[in-house]
């Protein structure tokens, strides 16, 4: 039911929107490679950017300086290594 509801929209539902009217919360979307897909207006503002554009395509290594983008990248192959979240 759901899917066919999804299949409906024009354009897939990432969040983005809504999640851009939330000012203290980072969201955004990655690909297997850790490349931002979708991101939201909060981490646009915090890492400097003047467009969200800017961060497309990018990982975090090439958006924070080490450590800090060597371990969200580190994270984000966590995640897909085994399939758990990171919480907290």
């Amino acid at each position: 039911m759901i899917h066919e509801f999804l299949q409906q929209l024009d354009e897939p539902f990432t969040g983005e929107a809504l999640f851009d009217h939330l000012s203290d919360i980072v969201y955004f979307i990655k690909d297997r490679s850790g490349a931002y897909l979708v991101v939201n207006t909060t981490l646009q503002q915090r890492c400097g950017m003047q467009t969200k554009a800017q961060l497309l395509g990018r990982t975090p290594c090439e958006v924070f300086r080490s450590p800090l983008g060597n371990r969200f990248q580190e994270q984000d192959q966590r995640v897909l290594k085994t399939g758990k979240p990171l919480l907290s």
